[in-house]
């Protein structure tokens, strides 16, 4: 599917015919790099335009906060709003800032550590 030439305007939704695999969706989001992606639970892909001046301002206020935070704390690592991370329901989501604990991320086998990260908003 080619994207180039849409324009970045509105978010744009598209219904496949058959769900993408997750290892098809993670290979469909790297050859897209310059969109945000993201996957409903029912396979829904969904491509939204870039963030406005005020909304980005907020998002990268509170994922630098986050950051600092994580590496004076050293018990975990932060991420951006490029991450995603699948969802018990199989939808795959963006957050505008995350973090994950060192033990959780040691848990992870180096498959899972290379795409979507198999969790998010879990508490020990």
């Amino acid at each position: 599917m080619d994207l180039v030439g849409i324009e970045k305007t509105a978010e744009i939704r598209i219904e496949p015919n058959e769900p993408m695999s997750p290892g098809e969706f993670f290979d469909f989001c790297q050859a897209n790099s310059e969109w945000q992606i993201e996957r409903s639970a029912d396979g829904e892909i969904i491509i939204m335009p870039p963030a406005g001046p005020e909304s980005f301002h907020y998002s990268l206020d509170a994922g630098a906060s986050l950051f600092a935070w994580a590496k004076s704390d050293r018990r975990g690592r932060a991420f951006d709003s490029s991450a995603g991370f699948t969802l018990p329901n199989g939808a795959v989501r963006s957050p505008d800032s995350s973090w994950v604990s060192r033990e959780r991320w040691s848990r992870l086998a180096p498959e899972e550590s290379s795409a979507f990260l198999p969790f998010a908003l879990i508490r020990d």
